[in-house]
C-alpha cells in the first residue's frame, strides 16, 4: 500500500492476493486502491455461477476478479462464471493463458484481461480477435 501510495499509482493499480485477510487488511488501510477478489469471494461467484443466484453488486468489497483457468481438477475460468461476474459489473481477468484455443475462447466469454507468459502468441491473437469485430472492455490485455 505505501509503495502505491508513494508512486501516486492507485489509479493503475489493483491489489491481489491468495489470502483473504491480506486482501481485507489492504482494503481497510487504503479504500482508494482496487482490489481483486479474494480465493474466498471468488469461490462463493463459482458456486452462485451454477446455480444462477444473483449477486448485488452494491454489495461487493472487490473490484475485479482475477482468476485461473483452473483450480486443480475444477474449471473457474467458464462460460457461467463470466456471465455470473457480469452481472456483478466486475470484470475478468484470468491466468495463466497461453494456449490461442483457450484465449479466444476466454475472449469470447467475455474475459476482459489475460495474464499470460507468452505475449509473443497473445497480443497477435488478441489484434486478430478485435480485428474480427470483437470488442474489447475497458482492461488492457497482456
Amino acid at each position: 500500500v505505501a509503495v502505491v501510495r508513494r508512486h501516486e499509482a492507485a489509479a493503475r493499480v489493483c491489489l491481489g492476493s491468495f489470502q483473504h485477510v491480506a486482501l481485507h487488511t489492504a482494503r481497510a488501510l487504503a479504500p482508494e486502491i482496487a482490489t481483486g477478489a479474494s480465493h474466498i469471494e471468488a469461490r462463493r461467484t463459482l458456486w452462485r455461477s451454477w446455480v444462477h443466484w444473483p449477486v448485488s453488486p452494491r454489495a461487493l468489497p472487490y473490484d475485479a476478479y482475477q482468476i485461473p483457468v483452473r483450480f486443480g481438477r475444477m474449471r473457474v475460468a467458464s462460460a457461467s462464471f463470466l456471465r455470473q461476474a457480469r452481472r456483478t459489473g466486475r470484470p475478468v481477468q484470468v491466468w495463466v493463458v497461453d494456449a490461442e484455443d483457450v484465449a479466444l475462447r476466454l475472449l469470447d466469454w467475455g474475459a476482459e484481461g489475460l495474464v499470460t507468459d507468452r505475449p509473443d502468441l497473445m497480443v497477435p491473437l488478441r489484434d486478430r480477435w478485435v480485428a474480427r469485430g470483437r470488442s474489447i472492455g475497458h482492461q488492457d490485455f497482456a
